[in-house]
């Protein structure tokens, strides 16, 4: 399942410059927070995206991207608060974690995967 729905390197860029360089240069750490990330996305919207990604939308794709990259970042930071102030860190966690709730309330529609053409 891993990086199915995102990549290590969008996780890791939205981690930031105070993200653990553990937890960065880990492939084993990635895969396993995106698993967890891939595994909350399928859980809260009720659509196996990871089994569906080939049928989805390519804008959806996007959202997904999105969604699951914010959540996996969001375990990087936690997995290591230093360098910067706690005030920092919570507004990086705040912003990741109400852009992916966002992206989770929408994809949990159940025509999600429709998206519609302007005419």
């Amino acid at each position: 399942m891993s990086f199915t729905l995102t990549s290590s390197q969008a996780i890791v860029k939205k981690a930031g410059v105070y993200a653990s360089a553990t937890a960065i240069a880990s492939g084993a750490i990635l895969a396993d927070f995106c698993d967890k990330a891939e595994g909350q996305i399928c859980a809260r919207t009720r659509w196996d995206w990871v089994a569906g990604i080939g049928s989805a939308h390519a804008q959806v794709v996007f959202a997904l991207d999105d969604a699951v990259s914010d959540l996996a970042a969001m375990k990087v930071i936690n997995y290591d608060m230093t360098g910067a102030t706690k005030a920092e860190f919570q507004v990086r966690l705040d912003m990741l974690s109400d852009n992916s709730n966002k992206i989770i309330a929408d994809l949990s529609k159940s025509d999600a995967n429709k998206i519609r053409t302007v005419e």
